[in-house]
């Protein structure tokens, strides 16, 4: 077996090179995964014949939790990276990175990522998924569960510690908190001079503790407040064994890290949590926050309830994400926008990491930036052909008043970026109820404008139905794809006149007045710019109209849709739309078009990019919303 010599400044260390993973330790007694052992050698042999299918396969098998896959496999999880200084010749260290989501996500747009994890099976699978996908910028390290890194001085400009700080002192002896700014001093050593620490983890006094959520750590309520004698007391009466896992208020990690070395912090909050964050607001932006954490509702009791709750997050958020620094810095989106002139950010740093998109709101331009090679495709087609429409050389020209411009895009440290201009109002899914009407007309009106294309509507439903069919996790879905199919090609007219389609017409996507509510424009359209159904969209945009009114979800109420239940005034903009389409419209063509709505929520499933391909509740729901009632 091959071993490889590295020296620190401790000590020279040897590992054994394994798979072409240096591997240090692999410790059974700290085995932290969500799967038994046995069964990663199981996993680990199908991955390397099919990766996606064997963990789609083994996830349903053990009801895993919905959001699992996406923790495993996602492929836009480090949407918050451009809060960091990274460039393209930054190099990464992901202490403790679990399966290597991040450090996966993090592999675009840097030179190096360094992956280390304690649990051998882990770092193989990130290898496996790494050679699938050609990422030679990622380096899988098995170690851990020692005192000191088996890295050299000044060795990297990042370390990133997500959701590990907390666990360290269950590894080690000692005092829990002098192992945790130990643990600190190492990160804080095999960084450079001027290096980055990104440090995510949870608050100590979340609000929700209040409300009995229990500890994500030992699965007991109102652990973390508790002084710590007592909870570890506390710990070992409910057969918890000895509370290690140390959680502080942000006062107390300010003054962790400044004992660790680093003086300079910057506190962001992660919503909804640090797993899975869709947004990041700056710690001391409490009026963003307080808006970030509420849900919009109808009645005045769940809006004093959202208002109560917008409060709390903002004044006891249940995690944080820390940037640590001993010398000033600048951020990938401080030297970005300093390049394009752009004026401070408003609040809004959004993250999607299945469409693979981060927008951040400058009073002066909507900047976005891909995360992943289909975000990338996605956002370079929205670039290409708004330039072209409004330059006068596109179909979707005459309405270009209503679309929003391409002020700059291009590349930065091997970044892709495009800025767009701001269109005007509010979106749509932040209107009051009571003007869902009249939103609902002006975007029926909207879609009456969008011109006819070529296209062949039998190879677009041929497409559609090879990409639904390879979600099956059944012999009886995939008969449902066929029968959809079949039903579609069966009730559609031969020559259907195809338009320019959004392909994700909904409220949020359309911006309103804040005044009057007339249609100001609309946003978005990477996921669109082809030749679709003539009533595709408004069809998309009805089921989510009807799902906004009455709080179902969207799987709900497309079904309803399919079985007659859409509301009588909603189906009138489907007929006026069909009418002035030259399109006959009965109960058997609404049908129809609620299963070709129903193929084409379900197709962008199959791309290797989307996570939620993992969640088989979800997929079940959807196609049991194809089957009869």
């Amino acid at each position: 077996m091959q071993v490889e010599h590295l020296r620190c400044n401790h000590c020279q260390v040897d590992f054994l090179i394994e798979e072409g993973i240096p591997l240090l330790n692999n410790n059974p007694d700290n085995y932290y995964v969500e799967f038994p052992r046995e069964d990663m050698t199981r996993l680990l042999e199908g991955a390397r014949v099919d990766l996606d299918g064997t963990f789609q396969a083994y996830l349903r098998e053990r009801d895993a939790p919905p959001r699992l896959g996406e923790y495993i496999l996602g492929a836009g999880r480090a949407g918050w990276k451009f809060l960091l200084p990274v460039g393209a010749h930054t190099r990464v260290l992901d202490l403790g990175c679990g399966w290597g989501g991040l450090a996966y996500s993090l592999a675009d747009g840097c030179a190096e990522v360094v992956a280390m994890d304690s649990t051998f099976e882990r770092m193989q699978l990130l290898k496996i998924r790494s050679d699938r996908d050609g990422r030679e910028n990622i380096r899988c390290v098995c170690a851990g569960d020692g005192k000191y890194l088996p890295f050299p001085d000044d060795a990297f400009d990042l370390v990133i510690i997500n959701g590990v700080l907390e666990w360290v002192p269950s590894g080690m002896e000692g005092d829990p908190r002098e192992v945790q700014v130990q643990f600190l001093r190492e990160a804080r050593r095999v960084l450079k001079p001027g290096g980055v620490l990104f440090l995510a983890i949870e608050n100590r006094n979340a609000w929700k503790t209040w409300f009995r959520q229990p500890d994500g750590h030992t699965g007991l309520r109102y652990v973390p407040w508790l002084p710590r004698r007592l909870a570890d007391h506390y710990s070992r009466s409910k057969g918890k064994g000895s509370y290690r896992n140390y959680l502080y208020s942000e006062s107390q990690y300010a003054q962790l890290l400044k004992e660790a070395g680093w003086d300079r912090t910057e506190f962001y909050i992660p919503c909804p949590g640090y797993h899975h964050p869709t947004s990041m607001v700056r710690r001391d932006n409490r009026r963003a926050l307080r808006k970030v954490a509420r849900r919009e509702v109808q009645s005045t009791v769940k809006k004093v309830q959202q208002a109560c709750k917008g409060l709390l997050a903002a004044g006891f958020p249940d995690a944080f994400s820390i940037v640590a620094g001993d010398q000033p810095w600048k951020s990938f989106l401080a030297s970005l926008g300093a390049r394009l002139s752009l004026s401070p950010p408003h609040c809004s740093y959004r993250m999607n990491g299945e469409m693979g998109m981060v927008t951040v709101i400058y009073p002066d331009g909507v900047l976005k930036l891909p995360l992943h090679a289909r975000g990338r495709a996605d956002l370079e087609r929205e670039v290409d052909i708004l330039e072209r429409i409004h330059a006068g050389d596109h179909p979707l020209s005459k309405i270009r008043d209503r679309l929003p411009r391409v002020n700059a895009s291009g590349e930065y440290e091997g970044q892709f970026y495009a800025v767009f201009s701001i269109v005007p109002g509010v979106g749509g899914d932040r209107l009051h109820h009571d003007r869902l009407a009249r939103a609902t007309r002006e975007m029926a009106a909207f879609l009456a404008d969008l011109p006819r294309v070529d296209g062949d509507y039998d190879a677009i439903l041929q497409q559609l139905g090879n990409e639904v069919s390879s979600l099956h996790l059944s012999p009886g879905q995939l008969a449902v794809v066929q029968e959809v199919v079949a039903s579609i090609r069966e009730g559609v007219e031969a020559d259907l006149p195809l338009v320019m389609a959004h392909g994700d017409f909904k409220l949020a996507n359309s911006m309103f007045d804040s005044q009057s509510g007339a249609l100001t424009g609309v946003i978005d359209w990477g996921a669109g710019f082809h030749a679709d159904h003539p009533l595709y969209d408004l069809s998309f945009l009805l089921v989510d109209v009807q799902a906004r009114r009455h709080g179902c979800s969207m799987e709900r109420t497309l079904k309803d849709a399919l079985q007659g239940r859409l509301e009588p005034d909603l189906v009138e903009h489907l007929e006026g739309l069909a009418g002035r389409r030259n399109l006959s419209w009965d109960d058997a063509s609404s049908g129809v078009l609620m299963r070709f709505q129903w193929l084409r929520r379900m197709a962008p499933l199959a791309s290797g990019f989307e996570a939620r391909r993992f969640d088989h509740r979800y997929i079940d729901r959807m196609f049991d919303v194809v089957k009869p009632a």
